[in-house]
């Protein structure tokens, strides 16, 4: 399968046009430029990131002048996935949309029948 191709439109430099990768996920974080909360929002940080990669930590912008506060995005996607059951609400089943390539629906598959295994009192 080939890799997957997304079109952005945004304004960057010649060096940042320079440094594109392939990704599966993008984060976009919006950072404020001024010291109201309707001030202009035109500055962003993008982290691209595969699926079998770990979410970043990364500094979650507040209203300056308060500094950025850090958030460990995978440990956060893991407590919601938890706390919200999402392992009984989502039919790992079924194949994903958009599809996997068959690298990644090996490993995904990998990864679920091991917490289904790890986690066998909540699938009985």
């Amino acid at each position: 399968m080939p890799p997957k191709r997304y079109s952005f439109t945004t304004s960057a430099s010649s060096t940042s046009k320079s440094r594109v990768v392939d990704f599966d996920y993008l984060i976009s974080i919006n950072r404020s430029q001024g010291n109201e909360c309707q001030a202009s929002r035109t500055q962003f940080e993008f982290i691209a990131r595969k699926l079998r990669e770990p979410l970043p930590t990364f500094g979650l912008p507040l209203v300056p002048p308060d500094p950025d506060v850090a958030l460990d995005l995978q440990a956060t996607l893991e407590r919601v996935y938890v706390e919200g059951s999402y392992m009984l609400r989502i039919p790992y089943e079924q194949p994903c949309l958009p599809s996997l390539s068959t690298g990644d629906k090996h490993w995904a598959q990998e990864r679920w029948t091991a917490y289904r295994a790890a986690h066998g009192e909540l699938f009985q």
